[in-house]
């Protein structure tokens, strides 16, 4: 595959589907997957269902003017507790490096946290736990992260639909100053 200025030929998938089209067509194809659409605006849907044999949330975010499905977030259930939640965000860390090979990772505690003195959720709350990978590919980007309310997410960016949300945006930007 030939790439020429971050452009790809491909579109990035997200459960075997192309992130392609509008949000709209994108947020119906998911619905015959089983998901279903728990909110609907212009620029983002949000839809519940099983991603991984889990239960999620999904917000699909779309460009400005085109509404082209650009951006796919998961919300995994929030954990209360670090060390399941690092066993879970490890074991999908492996899953998704067999998919799409070694990753970037940054994954550590900013002072005065350190793991293994029991504090770690309080850390994960104030922000000082970082614990992110992502994997960059033509078609567009996946990152795997724990947020600060103790939840896995997993977001997939377009890079075709990315450059056109950045576009977009723009346009938007200069009309308004």
């Amino acid at each position: 595959m030939c790439v020429w200025s971050g452009y790809s030929q491909e579109h990035l998938r997200f459960k075997n589907v192309p992130m392609d089209g509008t949000v709209t067509s994108f947020a119906k194809t998911l619905k015959k997957q089983g998901f279903a659409i728990v909110e609907e605006k212009k620029n983002l849907f949000v839809l519940t269902g099983t991603f991984i044999n889990r239960p999620c949330e999904v917000r699909l975010v779309a460009t400005k003017k085109t509404a082209a499905i650009w951006k796919v977030v998961v919300l995994l259930p929030t954990v209360k507790d670090w060390a399941p939640l690092k066993i879970d965000y490890m074991s999908l860390k492996n899953a998704f490096v067999d998919k799409y090979g070694e990753g970037k990772s940054y994954e550590f505690f900013s002072k005065p946290y350190a793991e293994g003195e029991s504090d770690e959720m309080e850390a994960l709350s104030f922000g000082r736990c970082h614990y992110i990978t992502y994997w960059e590919k033509p078609e567009g980007t996946v990152a795997l992260q724990i947020t600060t309310e103790g939840r896995i997410t997993i977001t997939y960016e377009d890079a075709l639909n990315r450059t056109l949300y950045d576009k977009e945006n723009s346009q938007v930007i200069s009309n308004d100053i």
